[in-house]
C-alpha cells in the first residue's frame, strides 16, 4: 500500500500536495496530543477517511486536502471530493496556475455539502493593502460561489521581482487588519499568511488575532525545525508546502 491514494485525475503537483499534508499529520504540527498518537490515529487513505487538526479557536482542519495550484482544474477537485478529500488550498494568483473558479464549480457540482468543506484561499502580494484586501476577497467569493472561506491566507508578505504586476497599496500587517475584520463578519473562519521566519512571528503574535495557520517550504533536506517547533509552542497550526522537493527544482538550480 502506498502512503497515498493515487487518482489518474491528479496532477503530479496535487499528488504531492496530498503527501505533503500526510506528513503533516504525522509529525503533530501545533496538534496537543504527541506525535505517537497523532499518528497511531491515522487511518489507511484507501478509506476515504483523514486525520484531522483542531485550531486554535476550536475549528477542526483535515490534514490531508488537495492543492489546487498548477493547473488543477474541475474534475480534478471533483475527483478528490469523490475519494474523501475534505481540504481544498487554492489561491488568487491566476498566473501561478489557481483557478478560483472551478474550484467553486467543483464544490456545487459535488454530492459533498458546503459544510463538510474545508476552503482555503490566499491574497495575493500584489494585493497587500486594507481596502485592496477587501476588494479582492470578495473577488475570490464571487469566484468560488461561496459566502465563506474557512481559511484565508496572506500568500506573502511582500513582492520581489518577476512575483508582482504592480506595487501594492499596502502592507501585509494592513492585509492583516482586513483579515481580522472579516473574521468578525464571519465572512472567514481563520487566517494565516505563508513563508513566516520568527521575526514576522513575532509580530504576529502581537495582533488583536493571532494566526491560526503558518504556512512554510518543509521538505526532507529542509525541514523548517525551528519554525514547526515554535508554532507547536505558540498553538499555531503549520501547514508545509513543497514536502517532497519542488522547490529546489523550481528555485534552487537542481
Amino acid at each position: 500500500m502506498t502512503p497515498f491514494q493515487r487518482c489518474h485525475a491528479f496532477t503530479p503537483v496535487s499528488v504531492l500536495f496530498a503527501v505533503f499534508l500526510m506528513m503533516a499529520a504525522k509529525i503533530t504540527l501545533g496538534s496537543a496530543d504527541s506525535a505517537e498518537q497523532n499518528e497511531s490515529a491515522i487511518p489507511p487513505p484507501h478509506e476515504g477517511k483523514f486525520p484531522v487538526a483542531t485550531l486554535s479557536h476550536g475549528l477542526r482542519l483535515p490534514l490531508v486536502g488537495l492543492g489546487c495550484a498548477s493547473d488543477v482544474r474541475r474534475n480534478h477537485v471533483l475527483s478528490a471530493l469523490d475519494s474523501g478529500y475534505r481540504l481544498l488550498d487554492t489561491a488568487q494568483s491566476y498566473p501561478w496556475g489557481y483557478r478560483e473558479d472551478e474550484v467553486g464549480d467543483a464544490i456545487r457540482a459535488s454530492d459533498v455539502d458546503r459544510g463538510e468543506i474545508f476552503v482555503q484561499s490566499k491574497i495575493h502580494p500584489e494585493d497587500l493593502g486594507f481596502d485592496a484586501t477587501l476588494r479582492v476577497f470578495q473577488n475570490s467569493l464571487d469566484r468560488l460561489g461561496v459566502s465563506y472561506v474557512d481559511s484565508m491566507l496572506i500568500h506573502k508578505p511582500r513582492c520581489w521581482q518577476g512575483a508582482c504586476r504592480r506595487d501594492p497599496e499596502g502592507t501585509w500587517q494592513d492585509s492583516w487588519r482586513a483579515l481580522e475584520g472579516l473574521i468578525d463578519e464571519g465572512k472567514v473562519r481563520s487566517i494565516g499568511i505563508c513563508d513566516v521566519d520568527d521575526r514576522l512571528m513575532d509580530e504576529l503574535l502581537t495582533k488583536r488575532t493571532g494566526p491560526h495557520i503558518v504556512q512554510n517550504w518543509m521538505d526532507p533536506f529542509h525541514q523548517d525545525r525551528r519554525m514547526r517547533e515554535r508554532c507547536r509552542r505558540e498553538g499555531v497550526q503549520y501547514q508545509a508546502y513543497s514536502t517532497l522537493g519542488t522547490q529546489w527544482a523550481h528555485h534552487r538550480g537542481h
